[in-house]
């Protein structure tokens, strides 16, 4: 048996050789997509732990499962009156509008298009706020803007430069501060634009309305404790963040429902 073995190895010694580097070249491949999918996945749960760190919930308005089928879609904005009524909620320490959504930054007449999404954000100081100043200071008039470090590095941004952002309405801006998202500049592929919520507003045409509602809880219950008296009467989306999802940014649609909170 061990004759035969050996005899047929030897006399096709170049169809082992192929065969023992197939193997090889498979291995590798398989341990190589395991290792980018497992630093991938870190790299991601660090970056929404980060952007939801100071936040025990999020209120949204709803969207129908068959509509999203688990990715994120566009919702309809919150008009103010649901902020009031959140915060009268028992619980509630805390109740801030964020607006989100889309917004290209431009240099010196130049779009800037990074390979991943171009964001237009309301600032809003920690605990609700993911992103700290690591130069200059907050906006606070309606044509300032803060962007992220990374951004400024790779495009010679300073401080008191102008900058076009061009989202529903194009303004320029004048940079008064440069931050950072956790330890690191930035977001990986991304542009940040970061402007007082007034402004915020304006530029997405949202009118006085909100992208979402962050909440902080009092002696930090459990979300579930506020949750069900922050449910709209259109099937809301009331929910803690997951170690997850900073949302991404939805460009906002034309009102259809009014989540109220009893």
């Amino acid at each position: 048996m061990w004759h035969l073995i050996v005899r047929n190895t030897v006399a096709r010694r170049g169809r082992l050789a192929l065969t023992l580097l197939a193997v090889l070249l498979g291995v590798t491949f398989v341990t190589g997509s395991l290792v980018l999918t497992d630093t991938s996945q870190r790299l991601l749960d660090d970056q929404f732990r980060t952007a939801t760190a100071g936040v025990d919930l999020t209120v949204r308005d709803a969207a129908a499962f068959d509509s999203a089928m688990g990715v994120e879609v566009e919702r309809d904005p919150l008009p103010p009156e649901v902020v009031d009524r959140v915060r009268a909620v028992p619980g509630v320490a805390a109740a801030t509008p964020v607006v989100r959504g889309q917004g290209l930054l431009g240099v010196a007449r130049k779009t800037i298009v990074p390979a991943g999404p171009s964001l237009l954000l309301s600032w809003e100081p920690a605990p609700v706020g993911a992103f700290t100043l690591r130069a200059g200071r907050a906006p606070v008039a309606g044509d300032e803007v803060v962007v992220d470090a990374a951004t400024a590095r790779l495009h010679r941004i300073g401080l008191g430069a102008e900058v076009t952002v061009r989202a529903e309405r194009t303004e320029r801006l004048r940079v008064v501060g440069l931050a950072g998202f956790g330890p690191a500049e930035g977001l990986p592929n991304t542009t940040v634009a970061l402007v007082a919520l007034p402004a915020a507003q304006r530029l997405l045409a949202l009118d006085r309305n909100a992208s979402e509602i962050a909440v902080v809880a009092a002696d930090a219950p459990t979300p579930s404790g506020c949750a069900p008296r922050c449910r709209p009467r259109s099937g809301p989306d009331t929910r803690s963040p997951p170690a997850g999802t900073s949302p991404p940014p939805a460009r906002p649609r034309p009102r259809r429902r009014s989540p109220t909170c009893r």
